[in-house]
């Protein structure tokens, strides 16, 4: 079901569900370095795949351009690597995708998570968002996240601010009416009267 050619895997034609990426895969497509192109990787795991869940191998290192594109019934990706880099709309029109761990993963490209609008739960690195923010990159443009959980440092520095920024900028994603970042309410958007702060809030910042 894997077509693979030199540790990169070019093309899946499996129909299985639950898919387990073969030991010695270093790269699920091209696009680690390099100009971009739309083009780059274009239906891996074909337009309209069955596939709900996929496990990654323990040897990969790059996950490329465009590599999971449309995978619109995947709801699971477990990462048992440490992942060099997310290459840009990766993981593009995923919507069945509701949350995401990405602390092995060192650094993600731009809309690598670009309209996966069932997306709420983010769990990261500090430095994963400080080596991936270097403009604005539009990560998660057109998500619906919600709580954020931060794992490492502290948020210090403004590429960790433009994270922050873009999270809480509703004009490039889904609406939010309620963001967390750990147990830090950062949004609450509501037009009703009446107003429960949710018990998990332990800090109300500045203003």
């Amino acid at each position: 079901d894997f077509t693979i050619k030199n540790g990169i895997l070019i093309k899946y034609t499996g129909k299985d569900e639950v898919v387990k990426i073969p030991e010695g895969v270093t790269s699920i497509g091209y696009g680690d370095m390099g100009a971009y192109s739309s083009e780059t990787n274009t239906g891996i795991f074909g337009n309209g795949s069955k596939i709900k869940s996929v496990i990654l191998p323990e040897s990969l290192e790059y996950i490329g351009w465009n590599a999971f594109k449309k995978c619109d019934k995947l709801e699971e990706i477990t990462i048992n690597s440490n992942i060099k880099n997310i290459g840009y709309n990766a993981f593009e029109g995923c919507t069945s995708l509701r949350s995401i761990d990405l602390t092995k993963v060192k650094a993600i490209g731009s809309a690598a998570f670009y309209n996966c609008s069932n997306l709420t739960s983010v769990k990261a690195s500090a430095s994963t968002l400080k080596s991936s923010w270097n403009s604005s990159e539009k990560i998660f443009q057109g998500t619906n996240i919600r709580s954020v959980e931060m794992v490492g440092e502290a948020i210090e520095d403004y590429r960790n601010g433009m994270f922050l920024s873009e999270l809480m900028d509703t004009t490039w994603g889904n609406a939010q009416s309620t963001i967390f970042i750990n147990n830090c309410l950062l949004k609450y958007t509501t037009n009703e009267s009446n107003v429960i702060i949710p018990n998990n809030v332990k800090v109300l910042g500045h203003n």
